[in-house]
């Protein structure tokens, strides 16, 4: 006496679908490469370089704007009345005028705000000057 299964069809073979499984692996794969790469741009320890050599510039040519902890602008040791975008621009421009060659020296407090130093930035590029530079203490 022979007992069938009738839940089991002998006459097909089995057949594996693995398309599906493939799919799934792939989208596993991409999405561990994409999620390692941004664990290591958050972990990136940043040294900031020291200068070893003081460049003196003239000061009487020089545009000197000097960026304070709470973010308040000083162009040339004139305290400017607001930290806006509008201010700045008006007082350097008021200051000189269409002399672009001048040398832009932007000097910030450790502690200040980035968005007054991007802001300071953008000033200066969109007044056209070529020659901005940032001031550094000598490491001693």
């Amino acid at each position: 006496m022979q007992f069938r299964n009738k839940f089991i069809n002998r006459d097909r073979d089995l057949v594996l679908n693995v398309t599906s499984l493939v799919d799934i692996i792939l989208v596993l794969l991409i999405f561990f490469m994409v999620t390692a790469n941004l664990n290591q741009l958050t972990n990136l320890s940043i040294q900031l370089p020291k200068v070893e050599k003081s460049y003196i510039e003239d000061s009487a040519v020089a545009l000197n704007l000097t960026i304070t902890a709470d973010g308040s602008y000083i162009l040339n040791k004139e305290t400017l009345t607001t930290s806006n975008k509008r201010t700045l621009t008006t007082a350097i421009f008021n200051l000189v005028a269409k002399k672009r060659d001048v040398p832009f020296v932007i000097t910030g407090d450790s502690n200040a705000p980035y968005q007054a130093i991007v802001t300071a930035l953008d000033t200066a590029g969109e007044l056209g000057f070529s020659n901005v530079r940032f001031a550094a203490v000598k490491d001693s």
